[in-house]
């Protein structure tokens, strides 16, 4: 794998469907993986860690079951040299509540705030982000 790999942790069906169709349609090349559960999500990027050569762009939902973004940047603090080395993560959110736009910027492992809903140009720019 290389950094052509997006990985989607979101409850919200819809926004899965937005994120498989731009994937589809505009960017072939990138290898996508959903997770419609946070256990799950969560789960997976730990299976990735040992393999120093995977880059990856990570969008993460603020608010899902069965724990937030904050309870899954908590676990993988343990892992944080390793995940910011070799991945990025973008929160994803309808709000534009200041303080979790603010945390958003203040908290280490996490690269950016993007607002829902996602378009072809924020993908791009998600993709764009150097590692």
């Amino acid at each position: 794998m290389n950094s052509r790999y997006l990985i989607s942790i979101d409850d919200d069906p819809l926004n899965n469907l937005i994120i498989n169709i731009l994937i589809e349609k505009f960017f072939p090349e990138i290898k996508l993986n959903c997770f419609t559960n946070s256990i799950d999500g969560l789960a997976h990027i730990i299976s990735l860690i040992p393999n120093e050569e995977i880059k990856a762009t990570i969008l993460l939902d603020v608010i899902m079951p069965p724990f937030s973004c904050w309870d899954l940047l908590e676990k993988l603090g343990k892992y944080s040299s390793q995940i910011k080395k070799n991945f990025r993560i973008f929160l994803i959110s309808a709000t534009i509540d200041p303080g979790v736009i603010g945390k958003a910027n203040t908290t280490e492992l996490i690269t950016g705030f993007i607002e829902k809903p996602l378009s072809k140009s924020k993908i791009e720019h998600i993709l764009s982000t150097e590692f």
